[in-house]
């Protein structure tokens, strides 16, 4: 195994990530700070959803066509997110 890149953009540590289940340089990351950021793996651009929710986040994931993501955290919330289809 060969380290390949390494994305920052947390102020704390990170929980979970999920990958784009269409578009391969797409994922997403949360964690303790309460943002979700979406990160484009090939260029290493990203877009903050600062304080999606009021506490740390535990879960994300992508429904099978990738416009939308569900987000679960310490907050007794489950968010969902929606965004127009990106292909």
């Amino acid at each position: 195994m060969k380290e390949l890149q390494i994305y920052k953009g947390h102020e704390q540590e990170v929980n979970t990530i999920s990958w784009h289940p269409k578009i391969e340089d797409i994922f997403c990351s949360a964690g303790a700070d309460g943002c979700v950021i979406f990160w484009n793996a090939s260029d290493n651009k990203n877009f903050v959803i600062k304080n999606a929710h009021d506490k740390e986040i535990f879960d994300l994931s992508f429904n099978p066509i990738g416009n939308i993501l569900v987000s679960s955290g310490n907050d007794s919330c489950i968010k969902v997110w929606q965004r127009n289809p990106i292909f």
